[in-house]
């Protein structure tokens, strides 16, 4: 099934407008990948090699892609990283290149974890992932490498640490991020914005930890939540050996002064976090560091450790740093991140996912950052590139409380044999052709369908000219969803409910004035099967579907906060029409919204209480 049929490299344009390697992946089965390399502006010595990207994709194209198609399946992530590594025979992916490595390795993943209809996330990090989410850093003050004529501290950190849950989390940094605007304005300083999205003032260094702690003060006490803020000092971009330590202006601090002037502003402005203190081979340095301010604060390394086991295991020994910085891209796989953080886990050390200055849409680094239960993750605070992974964040905070209602509504179902031996329906299986969403261009694969007939008849019933729906550009979670529909139908539901929906939805889609995702997919799907199972089953089966179907939905809604404003006119509209005849409801479908729609089933639940009750 997940055995890799198709690979395609391409350049595409990163955030800083340079090019890069993107890779889609496409499996046996049809299942989907792309993915796409990051790229740094403060890199480490001994990160992996990225060559330029149409060199990237030549060699790729000639060593690797021939030891993938056809040889290994996507579903095996440390299978495909290995095939990437023997195809690359160095340690550093300088044959290759790790963009190109990288972005194979990330597409294969997202195709293996399309074709098993799972969340990235979970296919990567197992069943139980999705319970906890990082915490977002956020960029909101920046310089060093990203940023000429600012800061020496190349970033300063939003941390909102006592956030309730990501969404809030995500919102705060944006606040303070836009708080840090509104006293720049007020102090008349003008600011542009560094590659990253964060503001890029010409202050001081003394000036910026002023700066932010107001900012993050201010938001604290408008948001009621614990908000603190962290550096990312990229010290090995400082540090000049000629000029015997680190440079900051006209002014140079030895080791010693440098690891005292850090411990110093850990002290006073009580830091949550800092990144990258001292130089990447100042594995003595950190140790001094981690001792006198571990206790207080997270001392991460990031060109320190390079996302390295081997690195990593020399700070390990040494007592150096108490976090580790993880960036796919520095290593060339997932697996080498996955290796690195396993034993970063296993010693202690807390783990901190991250994007890179150069950045895509790509949202990989969401579902690791998930998948390995980290900390942290450092995504930046606005611009596209940074909150496409917040916001992906956010999805799969929402798709962990899906799966979890999805698969307790299945399983009931599934195992409530009544529905399959109602009186008013008989099963019978022949194979014939099922719909499938699929992305663009994906094959169509035949799949056995299950059929199901009137009690007394003895062949299905003519089937009209097939009409398919259009490709719809569908995530995981979406494809889960759907999954878990046919599973539940073919045991469930009949014929006219199937048309109803097909002819709801190419109508909405046809208005193009909805945007389909799972959630409400299900909605209207769940709200029909209520509609339709009150006029098709005896009086008493109907406390069943309450208990089964009805209210786990009207709880559900209840959580979702569903009942809003709109939720008056819905049933106004709807209650006129839902005991008319079906072909009258029907014509009444086209001047309703999918929110009227999703609402009916709401309604549906008081109903069927209120006719229980009596």
């Amino acid at each position: 099934m997940t055995q890799i049929t198709n690979i395609s490299l391409r350049r595409i344009l990163d955030s800083r407008g340079n090019p890069t390697v993107e890779a889609d992946v496409l499996t046996q089965s049809g299942g989907f990948g792309r993915a796409a390399a990051p790229s740094g502006a403060s890199t480490g010595e001994y990160e992996a090699i990225e060559l330029d990207p149409a060199e990237a994709i030549a060699n790729a194209r000639e060593r690797a892609i021939p030891r993938l198609i056809d040889t290994v399946h996507a579903g095996n992530q440390r299978e495909v990283d290995a095939a990437l590594h023997a195809a690359d025979g160095t340690g550093n992916f300088s044959e290759i290149g790790a963009n190109s490595a990288v972005a194979i390795s990330m597409a294969a993943a997202k195709a293996g974890s399309d074709v098993l209809g799972a969340p990235v996330y979970q296919h990567l990090g197992g069943t139980f992932r999705g319970e906890s989410l990082p915490t977002p850093l956020g960029n909101v003050v920046g310089g060093g490498e990203h940023a000429k004529e600012a800061t020496h501290i190349q970033e300063f950190l939003s941390a909102p640490i006592g956030a309730p849950n990501i969404a809030e989390a995500v919102f705060a940094n944006a606040a303070v991020h836009a708080r840090v605007s509104e006293i720049l304005d007020e102090r008349g300083v003008p600011a542009a914005k560094g590659d990253e999205g964060a503001w890029a003032p010409p202050i001081s260094d003394a000036e910026a930890f002023s700066l932010v702690d107001k900012a993050v003060a201010d938001v604290e006490d408008d948001l009621g939540f614990e908000i603190r803020f962290g550096l990312d000092m990229a010290a090995a971009e400082l540090y000049d050996a000629d000029a015997g330590g680190y440079v900051y202006g006209d002014e140079v601090k030895s080791t010693t002064e440098q690891v005292e002037y850090v411990a110093e502003m850990i002290t006073e402005y009580d830091l949550v976090y800092v990144e990258d203190p001292l130089d990447e081979n100042d594995y003595e340095g950190f140790a001094t560091l981690t001792d006198r301010v571990g206790d207080q604060t997270l001392i991460c390394g990031d060109d320190l450790f390079v996302t390295s086991v081997e690195r990593l295991q020399t700070g390990i020994d040494t007592d150096a740093a108490n976090s580790i910085l993880i960036k796919p891209n520095q290593i060339g796989t997932l697996t080498d991140a996955f290796d690195a953080i396993e034993l970063a886990g296993e010693h202690g050390y807390e783990t901190v996912v991250s994007h890179r200055s150069g950045e895509t849409e790509d949202v990989t680094i969401a579902h690791l950052a998930v998948a390995t239960d980290a900390g942290f993750i450092k995504t930046g605070t606005v611009q596209g590139e940074r909150t496409a992974k917040l916001n992906e964040l956010i999805r799969i905070a929402e798709d962990a409380v899906w799966q979890k209602t999805i698969t307790k509504w299945s399983k009931l179902l599934m195992t409530t044999r009544q529905w399959s031996t109602s009186p008013l329906l008989t099963l019978t299986q022949r194979p014939r052709p099922t719909l499938i969403l699929r992305p663009m261009n994906r094959p169509r694969v035949p799949q056995p369908r299950t059929t199901l007939l009137r009690k007394g008849e003895t062949q299905p019933p003519r089937r009209a000219k097939q009409v398919l729906m259009p490709n719809l550009m569908m995530n995981s979670r979406d494809q889960h969803l759907m999954r878990t529909w046919c599973r539940m139908k073919r045991q469930t539901f009949s014929s006219p409910l199937r048309i109803i929906f097909l002819l709801v939805f190419i109508l909405e889609l046809s208005r193009k004035q909805t945007i389909w995702n799972g959630s409400s997919i299900v909605s209207v799907m769940m709200g029909f099967t209520c509609w339709m199972s009150a006029r098709q089953i005896h009086e008493s089966e109907r406390l069943r579907i309450s208990s089964r179907i009805i209210i786990p939905i009207r709880c559900w809604l209840q959580a979702r906060d569903s009942m809003d404003v709109s939720l008056q006119r819905s049933l106004q509209t709807l209650s006129a029409h839902v005991h008319a005849p079906g072909d009258l409801f029907l014509e009444h479908l086209r001047i309703l919204t999918m929110k009227d729609i999703s609402n009916l089933m709401f309604w549906l639940s008081l109903t069927q209480s209120a006719m229980h009750k009596q």
